[in-house]
């Protein structure tokens, strides 16, 4: 029951994910007045978001033993946060950023991301407590 039960939050953090590639703040421009950046915002906005609701779900729910609770723990952080931070896109679009000699491009994403990351989840810990 409970590989359902976190199926069914991936199912709702992945299209989340999807849906953020959809919103305008967050695509490359088209213009010629303003130039593209290179940094994939939607995998940075996505992950950050990630962490800063698994921190929250682990500080409520972490450990507990009540069913309800422990179904809402695997069904929100397993399942749904799980599915919307994504390392391996995160991974591809920085080998991408190296091999198209963007490194210092690629080492500010990483960075600002596992920086911006980290403060979302110790955020997520300090509005809980």
């Amino acid at each position: 029951m409970i590989v359902v039960i976190v199926a069914l939050g991936a199912a709702f953090g992945a299209a989340a994910r999807y849906g953020l590639t959809f919103v305008p703040a967050l695509k490359p421009s088209t213009s010629p007045d303003k130039p593209a950046s290179p940094i994939p915002w939607p995998t940075f906005v996505a992950n950050v978001i990630a962490s800063f609701f698994l921190a929250i779900v682990l500080r409520r729910l972490g450990g507990t033993t009540d069913l309800v609770a422990a179904s809402f723990a695997a069904l929100f952080g397993a399942g749904f946060c799980g599915a919307l931070s994504t390392m391996s896109t995160f991974m591809l679009e920085i080998v991408m950023l190296v091999r198209s000699r963007a490194t210092v491009t690629a080492l500010g994403y990483y960075a600002l991301s596992l920086g911006s990351a980290l403060a979302a989840f110790w955020l997520g810990i300090v509005v809980t407590a």
